[in-house]
């Protein structure tokens, strides 16, 4: 065993496996499914935002027309004679004009 020439093995095929290059990717079963998903939660998104934007535009106009009116009754009420404050309501008919040129 000692005198005898040293026998290489011819290389294994399975042994050498080359690697390869590229791999496969793997199926996305829900990748629709995902997209459909993040579509539909970015359209609720702006869904909420809108409504909060006309939400906020109506409480501003409801206050504006609130303000407006507490002004009108106190400009409307007597003063020490009982004669309406005409200063007082030409100021608040002057900002409804204003307010309605500018629109």
């Amino acid at each position: 065993m000692l005198d005898a020439p040293e026998v290489i093995p011819p290389p294994n095929s399975f042994k050498h496996r080359v690697p390869r290059e590229r791999r496969n990717k793997r199926p996305g079963y829900f990748e629709k499914e995902e997209g459909f998903a993040e579509q539909k939660r970015a359209e609720a998104e702006a869904r909420r935002a809108e409504f909060e934007r006309r939400d906020k535009e109506k409480k501003q106009k409801i206050e504006e027309r609130e303000l407006f009116r507490k002004a009108m009754a106190k400009a409307r009420s007597g003063g020490r004679n009982g004669q309406r404050k005409l200063g007082k309501e030409s100021q608040v008919l002057m900002e409804k004009v204003r307010r309605m040129v500018r629109e």
